[in-house]
């Protein structure tokens, strides 16, 4: 899916929109924000992977299940480029509106890198995709869907 991207843009920032919750009071993702979450957005805000400025990968994603395969198979200098960056926090946080898997993921160490740091992202993406998928299921289960 990530072809269907049509910009070349690494990040595109979100100007006066706020943030979606995607807490509730008693520190569960509700059935919404998990559809919110989960929504395949506009390619002028996918995420673009680059290896550095002005190298694109030509991969891009615009939706988390994409974006968890993509981390599997982009180059490994790209999921550090956008690591070091902040970049995946970011989009996580702004463009999907999930702030506990941006949480996440800004609390990997710095200090890992390479491989170890594609499998620590991969695996805490797909955790979080593991259970946004399950509560999106048991409460409308007409909309479990194949991926």
């Amino acid at each position: 899916m990530g072809d269907i991207c049509l910009s070349t843009l690494a990040i595109v920032e979100k100007k006066n929109s706020s943030l979606v919750k995607t807490e509730k009071a008693e520190g569960k993702t509700d059935l919404k924000i998990a559809s919110s979450i989960l929504r395949i957005v506009p390619a002028n805000i996918a995420f673009y992977f680059f290896t550095d400025i002005g190298q694109y990968t030509n991969r891009c994603s615009n939706y988390l299940a994409d974006f968890c395969n993509a981390i599997q198979t982009v180059d490994v200098r790209s999921v550090e480029f956008h690591f070091k960056r902040g970049d995946f926090v970011l989009w996580i946080r702004e463009t999907l509106g999930d702030v506990e898997l941006s949480n996440e993921i800004d609390r990997i160490s710095k200090t890992i890198t390479g491989e170890e740091l594609r499998t620590t992202i991969y695996q805490t993406v797909d955790a979080r995709l593991i259970k946004l998928k399950k509560l999106q299921a048991s409460e409308e289960p007409y909309l479990n869907r194949a991926e």
